[in-house]
């Protein structure tokens, strides 16, 4: 029997306030939109990333970032409670 894929979970708009750390992992692909990102001992990983300030890198190699890119329905919605709230993206910024 094959192995099950994991289920894409979806942000609601409660995940806009959160943070996430990853830590330890390797090889990843993962897709996020956060308050904030924190990596450690990371190695490997491609990250699509919306996140309200800069990630925070420590002892990670290897790590890819890109803009977020995975619309779906119900998204616009949720970022524009985000922008309510004070919550822009730090995408880009120099």
């Amino acid at each position: 029997m094959p192995t099950p894929r994991p289920r894409l979970r979806l942000p609601s708009p409660p995940a806009l306030l959160r943070s996430i750390f990853l830590r330890g992992s390797s090889s990843c692909k993962c897709i996020f939109i956060a308050r904030q990102l924190r990596t450690r001992d990371c190695s490997g990983c491609d990250i699509q990333l919306l996140c309200r300030t800069r990630p925070i890198i420590e002892s990670s190699t290897d790590m890819a970032f890109a803009c977020f890119g995975l619309p779906y329905a119900g998204l616009a919605q949720q970022l524009k409670v985000g922008r309510r709230l004070g919550w822009p993206s730090a995408w880009g910024e120099g």
